[in-house]
Parts: structure tokens; C-alpha cells; sequence
């Protein structure tokens, strides 16, 4: 009888101790209308900004960890399907090093280089004043979470085409594919299995084989206390057709904990805000020193290829709250609605390109369509098809109209939070007002 029991009644009796189960954590969790939502997702950038307070009990948090398993093999999936065939062919008529410098949590507003009052900035206001700099005065993000602008900025799909991130492919891999040495050197999605939600959703698809073999040929595997240490792992990095993705820490809070001895610039005494309690403003000087600690961690970055032929991209994945305007509060809103303040300090990005003096003598063309594009409206997940026309990629995946050094690229609207607005279409309510 126990075979037949085992073959034909088990199966039922384990169906509905499951059932029962989940019904009965179902039902006790305090927020039923959330977890239906939950339930109901289909992209991990929205299961990454789940209430965590939803997932109290250990069964639930197994829940979560198999959903967020489940939607990640299956973003993985359709990557892969696109990047079988890498359709790619090398040149010689790329920049010989290229570097793309991904800052953190970087309101541009308490940048000098962009008007902030005190001098937050003196290596990048130094460069512009020499003719190697161009600071990009209309840069937007399209999330304020790392992790999604990773897999944007990643991808040849940009956010106001059809589909998803995985609609295209990851563009590190056809820089490889063109003959460059790809370096991928961060202080946050360095392959660990040490990981919050945040860095695996900004990194799974980096770590993942065959991705990790096909986008780089050198990844760090530590951690730096600061970003200036990193540094070091930039030695190792080829002098010849070279493209090195550099993923600062930056300006992520505890901002006193990204300053080195050097680097207590500015104190409370800097901070003429009287609307401000002693502790907010040291929050912003401590703010505005992680700032001056940036402009040092670049100019460093600078300086190990200025003998070289190189141009180097310094764009912020998103903004921060810094107790400016109405919100009053630092850090950023990752569940608030978009609004002309929340543009304003998280989404509104610095975006500076700095070119070396023998780049700017053998190719004059750059910095020229750089100033001519100072002012123009740029959505950084479009930054692989600029890279490409400097790497003289060609491939199907480079878009001319998507190229803000191209003479043929186009002004888009640049959708903020998934779609849910567009940057413009919040401008327009200050326009209105």
C-alpha cells in the first residue's frame, strides 16, 4: 500500500501543506495589497524596491530570494540570446585609451565646475580653463538607484525604445570584440559573494559567465576603503588600445567615511545656510569634502594617462539629496513621485569629458564637437554609442542618432523612474509656474 500511497497521495499531501502554507503567511503578512504587487512583478528593478519590512519571517525572505533567483535567470536568458552573435569589427581609427569613470551619488549642484559657491572642484575648474575639459551642462539620469542606471548605461538599449535593458547587449563586449583590453575596476560590484540586494541586482549579469569572460579581461576582486586606492589596479591595464570602466564609491553616504586625512576641506563654519541646525550643516561640509575627495580621485586617474593619447568620461550614475530646497533631507527618494526638486538634485547628472594633450593635438575634431555639444540635452543611457564612436566601433548596435558627438544625433525625451514620466514633461510644470 505504500508505494501507491507515496505515488498517488503524497503528491496531493505535499501540494497542500504548501498551499496551506502560503495562504497562512499570506495572510498574517500586514501589508497583503504590497505583497500581491510583489507577487505580481516581472523586472528585478522593481523587486529590488520591495518594502523590506514585507519580508519579517524567514519563509518569506526564501520567497523573495527565489523570486528575485527566478527573474534574474530569466533576464540572464534573454541577454544571452542576443549576445551570441556579436556582430563587431575592429579599426584602427579609434582613441587609443578610452576611460569611462562612473561617479557616486553626485549632486552637481555643490560642484564648483557647475556654479556651487565654494571650491569643491579646483582640479576640474583648472582643466576647463586650459581647453581639456568639457563640462556637459544638460546630462540626465534615468533612475536615482544604482543598479538600475548600471544595467541602462550597460546596454545598447536605451530607456525610451521599446522593451527592456535586455533588449540589447552589453556594450563592454563589442569594445573587447573591437580589440580593446576592457578593465572593469569598482568599489561596489566586484565579485563577491558578500552582496546587499542593491549591488547583486547592479551586478549579476557583470558576474555571470559567459558575460564576465566576453564584456572584460581584468576585474578587481577587493575592496578599497577609498577610491583612490583603486588606483593600483589600474597599473596593470595595457598602454595600447585600452577602454577601463572605473566605478567610484564616491559620494555615497556616510560621506565622512570617503575622506582621507587630506581631505577636510571645508567645515560647518563653510555652510552659511541659517535655515540649517549645526548637524545638517555638517552633513554638507562633510558632503561637500567627499566632493574635493572626487576631484582628487580624477585628477589622479588623469595624471597616469595625461602623457598618453586618451580621453576620459566622468559621469555620475545619479544625484543626492543634500538639504537643498524644499525636501529638506539628504540621501535620495527612491519611492517618491519624480518632481522639479527631486530632478533637480538626483537626476540632473555632471557628465565632463577630459582629453589629454597629445589627443587634442593628433584629433582636434573631438573637443570641437565636445564644445558644440555643451548645452545639448543628453540621457546617459545612451553613453555606449558614444564610446563606440570613439572607439571607432563598427557595429549594428551603434546608433549615429544616439552619439552626442555625432552630427547626426537627436534630441529625445528622456523617460525618469521606468517610464513613468519624462524628464522634459516635469520641466514643463516650472515652465508653467
Amino acid at each position: 500500500m505504500w508505494p501507491r500511497l507515496k505515488n498517488r497521495v503524497m503528491p496531493w499531501v505535499v501540494r497542500s501543506v504548501v498551499a496551506l502554507t502560503v495562504a497562512s503567511l499570506f495572510w498574517w503578512v500586514p501589508a497583503r495589497v504590497e505583497m500581491t504587487s510583489f507577487i505580481m512583478m516581472e523586472r528585478t528593478e522593481q523587486l529590488e524596491r520591495v518594502d523590506n519590512g514585507i519580508f519579517y519571517s524567514t519563509p518569506w525572505r526564501v520567497i523573495y530570494a527565489l523570486k528575485y533567483e527566478r527573474l534574474t535567470q530569466r533576464e540572464v536568458e534573454k541577454l544571452a540570446d542576443n549576445m551570441q552573435h556579436l556582430d563587431c569589427v575592429a579599426t584602427d581609427s579609434g582613441v587609443p585609451n578610452i576611460v569611462l569613470i562612473i561617479g557616486e551619488s553626485h549632486n552637481k549642484h555643490h560642484s564648483a565646475i557647475y556654479g556651487y559657491s565654494l571650491p569643491t572642484t579646483p582640479w576640474q575648474n583648472e582643466m576647463a580653463e586650459q581647453g581639456l575639459m568639457v563640462a556637459m551642462r544638460d546630462a540626465v539620469t534615468p533612475w536615482n538607484v544604482t543598479s538600475s542606471v548600471f544595467k541602462e548605461m550597460m546596454s545598447t538599449h536605451s530607456c525610451d525604445q521599446h522593451g527592456q535593458w535586455t533588449d540589447g547587449v552589453l556594450f563592454p563586449a563589442l569594445m573587447r570584440k573591437a580589440g580593446y583590453r576592457v578593465g572593469f575596476i569598482t568599489n561596489q560590484f566586484y565579485k563577491t559573494n558578500r552582496q546587499t540586494s542593491a549591488n547583486y541586482n547592479g551586478s549579476f549579469f557583470l558576474n555571470n559567465q559567459p558575460f564576465d569572460s566576453l564584456c572584460f579581461d581584468y576585474r578587481n576582486v577587493k575592496h578599497y576603503l577609498y577610491d583612490i586606492g583603486m588606483l593600483k589596479e589600474m597599473e596593470s591595464q595595457s598602454q595600447n588600445k585600452s577602454f577601463v570602466m572605473l566605478h567610484l564609491m564616491g559620494q555615497h553616504q556616510p560621506y565622512d567615511e570617503r575622506l582621507t586625512k587630506q581631505g577636510h576641506i571645508f567645515s560647518t563654519k563653510d555652510i552659511k545656510r541659517k535655515d540649517l541646525s549645526e548637524d545638517e550643516r555638517r552633513v554638507v561640509a562633510d558632503y561637500d569634502n567627499a566632493t574635493w575627495e572626487n576631484d582628487r580621485v580624477l585628477k589622479a586617474v588623469y595624471d597616469r594617462y595625461k602623457s598618453r593619447e586618451a580621453v576620459i568620461i566622468y559621469v555620475a550614475d545619479h544625484g543626492e539629496e543634500v538639504y537643498d530646497g524644499k525636501i529638506g533631507m539628504f540621501g535620495r527618494n527612491h519611492m517618491a513621485e519624480p518632481t522639479l526638486e527631486i530632478m533637480w538634485a538626483e537626476f540632473e547628472v555632471p557628465m565632463e569629458v577630459f582629453v589629454t594633450p597629445a589627443l587634442k593635438k593628433n584629433r582636434p575634431w573631438i573637443l570641437a564637437a565636445l564644445k558644440e555639444a555643451e548645452n545639448t540635452p543628453f540621457a546617459i543611457d545612451d553613453m555606449p554609442h558614444l564610446i563606440m564612436r570613439l572607439g571607432g566601433v563598427q557595429t549594428k548596435y551603434y546608433d549615429k542618432e544616439r552619439d552626442l558627438l555625432s552630427p547626426n544625433f537627436q534630441v529625445r525625451q528622456r523617460p525618469v523612474k521606468g517610464g513613468v514620466a519624462t524628464y522634459e514633461e516635469i520641466m514643463k510644470k516650472k515652465e508653467r509656474k
